[in-house]
């Protein structure tokens, strides 16, 4: 069984510093793009690969767009796609230009908490969604201390296994954690100070794998034990969540 321990994170400058580290990657493979891989599907359910990058930049500053496209459109989704879409027919400079702008997201300058954590955990997921379906690698992996702090609001998603037991996520490097899954009602993380119970099953891969499919994305995984909660781990690992788009971090 995976040995648990206390699991490190980022104070609010090393988010700040690490957002712009992220940012900084997108900009330059954002610059390296063709025309037609700009316009190339992502792996961001019906958006192109411009559109994911644009989206990576609403944030920045105070979105004046945004609020008029949703006093607009009358809806949020419907006024970040309106923006999104704009600003990506702008084409790659564009795009590019705002990237290098190096501004920070107005979640991770005011937010407190996991929602600090959101801002940096969806650039780093949206990059994937532009480098995996272009076979492009990350440069460096994810350090420890960034991927566990990216991890940490995460877990809850295993509530999906939709199975009554408990499931260790061990990813590679990192303190595994243990959540008890309760069909229903969700999923909850075994307090630190309390010895976790044996769990019927145990995920493990790399730690940018278990980040993707915990936001609801395919990945590389491996999952270890025996039974029907086993076996509903093994699906829940190798699929695709159906609300993709929605709150992941919850």
């Amino acid at each position: 069984m995976p040995e648990s321990t206390p699991t490190p994170s980022l104070d609010k400058r090393q988010l700040l510093a690490a957002y712009r580290a992220e940012r900084r990657a997108l900009a330059d493979l954002v610059e390296s793009l063709s025309s037609a891989e700009w316009l190339a599907e992502s792996d961001c359910g019906g958006w192109s690969i411009g559109e994911v990058a644009a989206h990576c930049t609403l944030g920045d500053g105070i979105p004046w767009a945004i609020a008029r496209s949703v006093i607009h459109e009358i809806g949020l989704a419907a006024g970040i796609e309106r923006v999104q879409k704009r600003w990506a027919a702008e084409g790659i400079s564009f795009v590019a230009d705002r990237l290098h702008s190096d501004e920070i997201s107005l979640y991770l300058r005011w937010g407190f908490g996991k929602w600090r954590v959101l801002s940096l955990v969806e650039l780093v997921i949206h990059s994937e969604d532009i480098r995996r379906p272009l076979g492009r690698q990350r440069r460096r992996p994810l350090e420890p201390v960034l991927a566990a702090t990216l991890l940490g609001p995460m877990g809850r998603r295993v509530r999906e296994i939709d199975r009554r037991g408990f499931v260790s996520l061990a990813p590679e490097g990192l303190p595994a954690e243990t959540y008890e899954v309760k069909p229903g009602r969700g999923a909850s993380l075994m307090p630190e100070e309390r010895e976790p119970p044996e769990p019927d099953a145990v995920i493990s891969g790399d730690p940018l794998e278990l980040i993707l499919r915990l936001s609801g994305r395919p990945a590389k995984l491996t999952v270890e034990g025996e039974g029907e909660f086993a076996d509903a781990a093994r699906e829940f690992a190798k699929a695709r969540s159906v609300n993709v788009g929605s709150a992941f971090w919850r």
